[in-house]
């Protein structure tokens, strides 16, 4: 008997919200059907084909379970549900109404806090000019957050900066935005945002990206800020929905996000090394569930913890190069980016300054 090793997994999958099958709406049963049955009856070198983010019930989902039986088995794996904001408001201060009064309070005074100690900016960018600007700072803003050394980061590896430098270019099949907040000269917050209105302009979405802020600023909430600007732009743009993507659904349910669950689809060919380690990591898993002894947190959350104490206090040259990042960004003198001072941020925010 031959123990097939390969593995076929859909292209990014941990980059994408719920990757699926391209097509017109009623050809996509089929297209998906004919697939999974090329995959099962032609490609003969692999154990395992995933299909990540999928819903239970749609295309690839029934096509991969209608495929099981003698030769072959699928299961599915439970994933962080995807957060998605609709967004049926006239305007950002009709949507920041809608926020439970506990959490208008808290973006109030954080926010006040910010501009209070330190010059404080907001950079609203769109299209690929203007958002490639701010790549290269927000890649530095990125290695001063809790993402540093985690698999959360952008640079966990260097294709995976190229992806995202070519999403900022317009070369991904989005439109491109970025927002930032700068503090003392700095970027102390950044969040890259993708839509697809252009795709799409008789019905488009938008998808937070990339975010990150700069822990030693923790306590002044630029994070808090920066998703309450997202959601404005988005709802500027006509947006549909906001996406916030996977992890932390209790907190983006705050934010007014319904959770989409989700599984990653697995059929997996019976006679293969993928079947044996599925089929013993499934009976350790249900030994330690018996245990009480299951984690029911993503692992790399005490990695996370372990960076953001490491990086609570910034070395100087890293404060100086981070300032000359951000200045080189702000030097852009091409269209497409918006700075607001305080008495522009006034007018915009839906809540006093102060």
């Amino acid at each position: 008997m031959q123990l097939r090793r390969g593995r076929f997994r859909l292209l990014a999958p941990l980059d994408t919200d719920r990757p699926g099958i391209l097509s017109l709406p009623e050809d996509e049963q089929r297209v998906a059907t004919a697939l999974v049955r090329h995959l099962c009856d032609n490609e003969k070198r692999w154990g395992m084909a995933e299909f990540f983010g999928q819903q239970r019930g749609n295309a690839l989902h029934r096509a991969s379970h209608a495929a099981a039986g003698s030769s072959f088995r699928a299961r599915d794996i439970e994933l962080e549900p995807y957060n998605e904001i609709p967004l049926a408001y006239e305007n950002l201060c009709a949507y920041f109404q809608a926020l439970s009064q506990k959490m208008r309070s808290n973006i109030g005074r954080q926010t006040r806090r910010l501009f209070a100690n330190g010059e404080t900016e907001l950079v609203l960018a769109e299209g690929p000019q203007a958002a490639t600007a701010w790549f290269d700072a927000y890649c530095d803003l990125d290695d001063r957050s809790w993402k540093r050394g985690t698999d959360a980061s952008i640079q966990r590896h260097p294709r995976r900066v190229r992806f995202y430098r070519e999403i900022a270019a317009a070369r991904g099949g989005l439109d491109p935005s970025f927002i930032g907040v700068v503090f003392d000269g700095v970027l102390v917050a950044g969040l890259l945002v993708g839509s697809n209105a252009t795709a799409s302009p008789r019905f488009h979405r938008a998808w937070c990206l990339e975010m990150a802020y700069d822990q030693s600023r923790a306590e002044l909430g630029p994070g808090q800020l920066l998703l309450l600007l997202a959601v404005g732009e988005a709802i500027r743009r006509g947006d549909q929905h906001l996406n916030f993507m996977q992890n932390f659904a209790y907190y983006k349910h705050r934010w007014k996000a319904e959770p989409i669950e989700a599984v990653s689809v697995q059929l997996i060919r019976r006679a293969s090394l993928h079947n044996v380690r599925a089929s013993l990591g499934e009976v350790k898993n249900r030994w330690l569930a018996k245990r009480g002894k299951l984690s029911t947190e993503p692992g790399r959350h005490d990695d996370a913890t372990q960076a953001a104490a490491n990086r609570a206090t910034a070395a100087t040259h890293v404060q100086e190069r981070a300032r000359s990042l951000a200045a080189t960004a702000l030097g852009f003198a091409g269209t497409g980016m918006r700075r607001l001072d305080r008495e522009q941020a006034r007018a915009y925010l839906p809540f006093d300054l102060g």
